[in-house]
């Protein structure tokens, strides 16, 4: 049987992205983060008004992608550097959404 290697994440929470199909690093700016925490606490405060727990919500990655998709600024409204993929939001995939939102929810909990 061959071996595989892949990268492994040594723990830092520095916003890179090494997931298989990514090809390279991928790398979340400030502003791009803090529109995702916003996205998700909008998503978990409209489930939990419908009386659902937003946890066990089997969609609520497509969900939070598409309304992060929605609510990410086009290139005319904002400076590239904060948002740079503003002109191909097509990078962010249910995959990626995943893993940031595991590696915030691991940097706080290590934090606290």
């Amino acid at each position: 049987m061959a071996s595989r290697t892949r990268k492994v994440n040594n723990g830092s929470n520095n916003g890179k992205d090494s997931t298989p199909d990514s090809g390279k690093y991928f790398t979340w700016p400030d502003e791009e983060t803090t529109l995702l925490l916003h996205v998700a606490s909008s998503y978990k405060t409209d489930k939990t008004t419908e009386g659902k727990d937003w946890e066990s919500v089997r969609t609520k990655y497509e969900d939070l992608l598409e309304l992060f998709i929605e609510r990410y600024p086009t290139n005319e409204e904002v400076n590239p550097e904060q948002f740079p993929n503003s002109k191909n939001t097509s990078v962010f995939t249910k995959e990626r959404i995943i893993a940031k939102l595991k590696r915030i929810k691991f940097g706080y909990r290590k934090a606290v």
